[in-house]
């Protein structure tokens, strides 16, 4: 079983998810390159940040579990309130994170994170992720931590990266 150095499975899946399964269920619900490419990033951007003479290398995704606010920027499951709002609106709720294939990640620049995971995808860096969701949905600003990174490994055509709005 693959398990990130740098993420633990409380920052990977939703509060209600992890208070459901035990730790090694929720680790199943991974695919292993999904979790290597996340390493994969978080690492890279470590490179990045020291080129640059930072020594903000974090990745968020969730952090409820240290009583922030991120509880589902990982694996959604259906009792979680953002599937719950779909499903009530009679629509059908299709989402890489309902399958584990998506992360919202969070960095101290957020516009530089979703550069650096666009080159690495046009690079053939990651073997798995391959879609990002476009700055203008996510509410990046260049040079900040607004907004979020979408990034999550989906069944779509080449050319890569995808580039959608969410």
């Amino acid at each position: 079983m693959y398990k990130p150095k740098n993420f633990g499975i409380k920052e990977l899946v939703s509060r209600v998810t992890f208070q459901s399964f035990s730790e090694a269920v929720c680790w199943q619900i991974f695919d292993p390159l999904i979790l290597q490419d996340l390493q994969i990033v978080r690492e890279e951007w470590e490179k990045l940040q020291r080129s640059k003479g930072l020594t903000n290398f974090g990745i968020v995704v969730n952090n409820w579990a240290s009583g922030g606010s991120f509880n589902q920027c990982g694996y959604r499951c259906n009792l979680d309130q953002l599937v719950q709002d779909r499903t009530k609106q009679n629509r059908a709720y299709l989402s890489a994170h309902t399958t584990g294939r998506a992360f919202d990640l969070h960095a101290s620049d957020n516009n530089a994170l979703w550069e650096l995971i666009n080159k690495l995808i046009k690079a053939k860096a990651l073997r798995a992720i391959n879609r990002l969701e476009a700055k203008t949905t996510t509410g990046i600003k260049a040079g900040s931590a607004a907004g979020w990174v979408h990034m999550d490994g989906s069944n779509v055509p080449e050319p890569y990266p995808q580039i959608f709005t969410g």
